[in-house]
């Protein structure tokens, strides 16, 4: 179970500070989220910085995920790090994806852009505001 709670914790590290900080809370627009070219659409569909992220931020914890495998490793420095894996790689993750995208920024669209605030913080209806009616 420490393996997976080290991806896992990879993962909220990147959505977290992709919403709370790169994206700064905007609603999400739904309607977009599985749409080719929407505004969620980054390079051929993978945002490079998640990933770089990702793969990054869990990197210092692989040794203790390999010891939990049944290999020994005899850096204890590594071993005591994996114990905080969680807390740790959350953080890591999250760090070196907020610097990634100061260096190459993702495009974040504007308010006029994005429909997903209206809909999810300012409480519209999505038919009235895109003129889309529900066929009975």
């Amino acid at each position: 179970m420490g393996a997976y709670t080290l991806f896992l914790g990879a993962t909220t590290g990147v959505m977290m500070t992709d919403y709370f900080w790169v994206r700064r809370g905007y609603g999400i627009n739904i309607s977009h989220l599985f749409k080719p070219r929407g505004i969620y659409w980054y390079n051929y569909g993978c945002n490079l910085e998640s990933v770089r992220g990702l793969v990054c931020g869990s990197c210092s914890f692989h040794p203790g995920m390999v010891q939990g495998m049944g290999v020994r490793i005899t850096n204890r420095e590594s071993l005591n790090l994996y114990s905080w894996n969680y807390v740790l790689v959350v953080a890591f993750s999250g760090l070196l994806y907020f610097v990634f995208v100061m260096i190459s920024p993702v495009p974040v669209r504007t308010d006029d852009e994005d429909l997903g605030k209206l809909y999810l913080i300012d409480g519209l209806d999505p038919e009235v505001v895109t003129g889309v009616s529900k066929q009975v």
